[in-house]
């Protein structure tokens, strides 16, 4: 045997011993699979796991092997835990919900308490000057204190500027840009990350942004409310929060004078959300039980 057929012999020698051992190894592996299968013990009996089920003619039966009911077993186990999984997320954001419903509960109670209370108006005259122009300035404070506690409000994210997330800051109109930044751009303890942690929602959009970018110079302010209208389809697609409330739990803020009119965009943000308007016009929908001065 020449030198250039002993190196060939050599390499198919190696080749084949390759081949065999990776089978063997599968072998190997196959059976310590069966063996693990054939000890796990389940709560039923042997009989239990050996069952005949019909076949399609439904004339024989075939008599499944207890492995295979092993397998199915193991996979309804690790289907089981993979659902489970969402439910614990599930349960937790009710419990975070839960957690900001007890927290207003409490905040309600001590503001009843404070209400009943014959509490000297000089103790908070400092941060409460001319107490006697309020109906009940001890509810009022202590409302306040609360708020300065408690309130947590989540801003939308989606949108980009200047539309969205952008607003004037210096000018008349400033109030939403200033606003917007404060809440955005500032590290306000007032803003959640966390949507199961709010007591109420931004909508990010600014009015006056809207009439510089989208107004179209024929008094018409239907681009402004179209805007509005597909920025509440998209948040309300993507999240559940709008839907919940029918957006009560919403607000917008807008200082321009065209802010009413945006509003009606949506039949819910004109008549459940809170709106924070510098107009304070009753012929443009002005409604002191959920709008807001700003």
């Amino acid at each position: 045997m020449d030198k250039h057929q002993y190196t060939r012999f050599c390499f198919l020698s190696i080749c084949i011993g390759s081949i065999a051992l990776v089978f063997a190894i599968s072998r190997c592996s196959i059976s310590l699979f069966d063996y693990s299968l054939q000890k796990l013990e389940f709560s039923f009996s042997e009989s239990e796991l050996r069952r005949s089920f019909y076949n399609a003619g439904g004339d024989e039966n075939r008599v499944v092997d207890s492995r295979d009911v092993v397998s199915q077993q193991i996979l309804y186990v690790r289907s089981s835990n993979a659902t489970s999984k969402p439910e614990k997320k599930n349960k937790k954001k009710l419990n975070r919900r839960r957690m900001v419903e007890v927290g207003l509960t409490k905040a309600r109670a001590s503001i009843r308490e404070a209400a009943s209370s014959n509490r000297n108006a000089t103790l908070f005259s400092v941060d409460l000057p001319n107490t006697q122009v309020y109906r009940n300035p001890s509810a009022l404070f202590q409302s306040y204190l609360e708020m300065e506690k408690r309130f947590k409000v989540y801003v939308y994210e989606e949108g980009e500027p200047p539309l969205v997330h952008d607003g004037p800051c210096k000018s008349v109109y400033a109030v939403e840009g200033r606003f917007i930044m404060e809440m955005e751009k500032s590290r306000t303890k007032f803003r959640t990350y966390d949507p199961d942690q709010a007591h109420v929602y931004l909508l990010p959009f600014s009015v006056t942004l809207l009439v510089k970018y989208l107004y179209e110079g024929n008094s018409d302010a239907g681009p402004l409310r179209t805007f509005a209208s597909d920025y509440i389809r998209l948040i309300s697609s993507n999240h559940p929060f709008w839907n919940r409330t029918s957006g009560a739990d919403h607000f917008m803020l807008a200082c321009h004078d065209w802010g009413p009119l945006t509003s009606k965009a949506n039949e819910d943000l004109f008549k459940k959300s809170i709106r924070v308007m510098c107009n304070a016009n009753s012929s443009e929908g002005f409604n002191p039980a959920k709008t807001r001065l700003s």
